[in-house]
């Protein structure tokens, strides 16, 4: 049995024969194991298949390099802000077993981070066993009014916040905030 390897551009293509019937292995990057492993009818089916792997290749690599392209775009020409001034709330809900809700105040805005001033909640209400609702409450410092560096992003979030550079997203160490009004109320819970 007689083995042939090729490399095209990502991937690395194994063929061989087995009592005349052609197989082909191939991989991709630094995959240890091969993503397409097939036996074939003929050499014809086998060269067949080869060329559009090739192809899809070719276009997955163009694809990649175009949301690169899209994304580097997107970075030179975010500004936050635009769509954050001073003394804007900002809202960080995060938790896993209970829900946390904090908020902060802008300080100052760049082109890609806000200093922040965490603000205490008020007019937390209960609507539950364990949970409720509360707003923030601007003239309170929370602490000692330390500065809190929270990226700005437009990346795309899982809780509603969507790709628009009028509403980009926070990035905190747990979960991603946004910009919100005073008296609008957030949900939070507590855990026993």
């Amino acid at each position: 049995m007689e083995t042939t390897t090729t490399t095209y551009q990502t991937l690395r293509i194994e063929t061989h024969e087995v009592n005349g019937v052609p197989y082909a292995r191939i991989w991709r990057g630094k995959a240890t194991r091969p993503y397409a492993n097939y036996r074939f009818k003929n050499e014809e089916h086998r060269a067949r298949y080869l060329a559009e792997q090739r192809a899809a290749e070719d276009q997955r690599l163009e694809a990649k390099a175009r949301r690169a392209e899209e994304k580097r775009q997107e970075r030179e020409t975010f500004d936050a802000r635009a769509a954050i001034q001073p003394g804007a709330i900002v809202v960080n809900t995060w938790g896993y077993d209970q829900t946390n809700t904090d908020f902060y105040v802008v300080e100052s805005v760049t082109r890609c981070f806000v200093m922040l001033r965490r603000i205490c909640a008020a007019g937390h209400v209960e609507t539950g066993f364990m949970q409720g609702r509360s707003r923030a409450h601007v003239c309170e410092p929370h602490g000692t009014g330390y500065g809190n560096h929270a990226r700005v992003s437009k990346h795309k979030v899982s809780r509603g916040w969507r790709n628009d550079p009028a509403n980009p997203s926070i990035h905190f160490e747990h979960g991603a905030g946004s910009v919100t009004s005073p008296d609008r109320e957030h949900w939070s819970s507590s855990y026993a």
